[in-house]
């Protein structure tokens, strides 16, 4: 995945929904260095990229978005795979005065061969306590290995390996990143019964951490991580599923772990144009409390 992210120059304050109770202001935009005679709220200027790539003509798509869970499928030889997922999060009371944090996840994957894929993501982390802190995140490079490819016919789970490298680019000292260089491995199982798709993982961080600004173990320390999910294609359009999720480490208590449950889906406004929604719930505390997810995919 190659991802792509703004850095802003100066600190911007929050203003574009201000009539908006403020739970529900969006943090400050890096597309507001635009003049003033073509800024727009960070939504509408959003949901216009989205209405506009949909006219697109690439091809195929899958993805495994807004799902936390990674799919053992690999992007085909050759091909690209864009993604955007933008996550609002409510922060539990223990990081308080910090209570809200915005992260925009840009990425892009190539097809190596057809069963290995390489990638890079980079977010743009926003975190509000008395104002917005806002920045690049850590920058993630990663590959995906598919063991055993899914057959028609055949009972067979899909098997991959995800190796995953997070580098200290974002900024410690506000949260913006971990400070820590980062390893992960993660096994994936996926599974295709009675008409639902199942997707387990399970992996560890060899190096570093889970977190993601001030989000997940914090510690530098080894770390388990798993999760299990379940979907299923409602039509040829809208996919509908729900997951659990999260990582627990050496020296963290189980209630001071991270877990969330997330429910959510796709709609493809066509075969290459992908829209990703969900909603999550925070089950311990390294988690958020609650969270919405909104994203869209791309494939080539």
């Amino acid at each position: 995945m190659i991802s792509f992210s703004s850095r802003s120059a100066v600190r911007l304050q929050p203003s574009a929904f201000r009539l908006l109770p403020s739970a529900f202001r969006l943090p400050p935009s890096p597309f507001r260095l635009l003049p003033s005679a073509f800024r727009l709220p960070p939504s509408a200027f959003r949901l216009l990229v989205i209405i506009g790539v949909a006219h697109f003509a690439l091809c195929g798509l899958k993805a495994q978005q807004p799902f936390n869970n990674d799919d053992a499928p690999s992007v085909p030889k050759g091909k690209w795979q864009f993604e955007f997922l933008e996550s609002y999060d409510w922060l539990s009371r223990k990081l308080y005065p910090r209570n809200r944090q915005n992260t925009a996840n840009f990425s892009l994957t190539y097809g190596v061969t057809d069963r290995m894929e390489i990638g890079i993501a980079v977010p743009h982390i926003a975190i509000r306590s008395t104002g917005w802190d806002h920045g690049i995140g850590d920058m993630e490079l990663n590959s995906k290995i598919q063991i055993i490819a899914h057959r028609e016919g055949r009972s067979t789970p899909e098997i991959s390996i995800t190796t995953k490298f997070e580098f200290p680019t974002g900024n410690p000292d506000n949260f913006l990143g971990s400070g820590f260089f980062d390893w992960q491995n993660i096994l994936i199982v996926e599974q295709h019964l009675l008409g639902t798709t199942h997707r387990f993982n399970s992996g560890v961080v060899l190096f570093g951490n889970t977190a993601t600004g001030i989000e997940g173990i914090l510690l530098d320390t080894k770390v388990t991580i798993f999760g299990y999910s379940v979907s299923k294609e409602i039509n040829k359009k809208l996919l509908l599923g729900s997951e659990v999720s999260g990582s627990a480490a050496s020296h963290v208590s189980f209630a001071d772990a991270e877990m969330e449950l997330l429910t959510g889906g796709t709609y493809k406004l066509n075969k290459n144009v992908e829209i990703d929604f969900a909603y999550s719930r925070g089950l311990k505390r390294a988690s958020p409390t609650h969270g919405i997810v909104f994203g869209f995919v791309l494939s080539q």
